[in-house]
């Protein structure tokens, strides 16, 4: 493999410099660190976020994506915890969203990315209440919203459209605006 040279420089994004003829990577893996697929890097609100935060850490996950270095590897068995209620919080909230009578599609089985994202769609089109775990990308971006909430305004699936809902409370994170998730799929969210 050819070396892949990473620069940050003051009031520049990130440059990647790297071979074409690096291996394809077939699936996106959710919630896991910066993404390669074919020439690029598919990216996230979370790999946003990162970089605004940290670009040397968004450098060393380039490095990771494009095999120039290994992710090191630990277990924090306090982060595990923290992961556990995470993730028990996100199911008792859709628990009461089903307790309120809503439909509930949960998506987290679907682990490829493409079929996750026409998946999500097409539950939307149909006009369910809650879909846990879904999946919006437009090829450049991609993301797994915890929660999908149907909500009244109209947009061109019919008499609704979509709220994206974020079980998680995040006090270090600086709130970034969602008018870039309207973008991914354009005709799920209200057109007004």
């Amino acid at each position: 493999m050819n070396p892949l040279s990473l620069s940050v420089g003051q009031g520049e994004l990130i440059r990647v410099h790297r071979d074409a003829s690096d291996p394809d990577l077939s699936q996106i893996v959710p919630g896991g660190p910066l993404r390669r697929v074919g020439d690029g890097l598919v990216l996230s609100a979370t790999d946003l976020t990162q970089f605004l935060c940290c670009p040397y850490g968004t450098a060393l996950e380039m490095a990771t994506a494009f095999g120039v270095r290994k992710r090191p590897h630990w277990y924090d068995p306090l982060l595990e915890i923290l992961w556990q209620r995470g993730r028990e919080h996100e199911e008792r909230y859709v628990e009461s969203l089903r307790g309120q009578g809503k439909s509930v599609v949960d998506l987290r089985a679907v682990l490829d990315s493409q079929e996750a994202t026409a998946r999500t769609v097409e539950e939307m089109r149909r006009g369910v209440g809650v879909v846990s775990q879904g999946a919006l990308g437009d090829g450049r971006w991609f993301g797994r919203p915890d929660v999908l909430l149907g909500v009244d305004p109209p947009s061109r699936l019919g008499r609704w459209s979509s709220d994206v809902a974020d079980t998680q409370v995040d006090f270090v994170t600086p709130p970034m605006p969602s008018a870039g998730v309207g973008n991914l799929i354009s005709d799920g969210f209200p057109t007004t």
